[in-house]
């Protein structure tokens, strides 16, 4: 984190389960105290977290803690659509954001904001060319993102 820090970087995400599958808050203390000053968002270990809305509220005690990303499980976002919608709304009532990510495309993006609320949404292979990492980000593609998010917020 000192690294990244010194790198300039806005950010971090992180995140730390324990054997039982609970957030370990020990190791959250310890990546949070150098992480003052930055935007954190909470990996998708929570992804494998035994029971996901204890998990949220375990992360929530954490102001320095902006967001979740999440696929709402162990399988990508447009399967868990469900899921994600309860995650949002217990997030609602807390200082978090929900970031759906994992399976996330361009053509299920418009269904994942309509259908669970999130406001936000991350994309990795599917903004690239050829959909893979190998390939340069797509910047048709993340035009098309925008013009769906404007249309849905109109």
């Amino acid at each position: 984190i000192r690294h990244i820090k010194q790198a300039g970087a806005a950010g971090i995400v992180i995140g730390a389960l324990t054997e039982e599958g609970v957030v370990d808050e020990e190791a959250l203390v310890f990546l949070l105290e150098e992480a003052e000053g930055f935007d954190v968002t909470f990996h998708r270990a929570f992804d494998y977290a035994v029971d996901q809305f204890a998990a949220l509220e375990a992360i929530a005690k954490y102001p320095k803690v902006n967001r979740i990303l999440t696929s709402g499980g162990t399988a990508p976002a447009p399967q868990a659509l469900e899921q994600l919608r309860k995650l949002v709304e217990a997030s609602d009532e807390k200082a978090l954001q929900i970031l759906v990510g994992s399976g996330v495309t361009p053509e299920s993006v418009s269904t994942i904001i309509t259908e669970t609320g999130a406001k936000e949404v991350h994309l990795g292979s599917g903004v690239r060319v050829n959909r893979s990492f190998m390939e340069p980000i797509d910047r048709n593609l993340i035009e098309g993102i925008k013009k769906q998010f404007q249309a849905l917020t109109e």
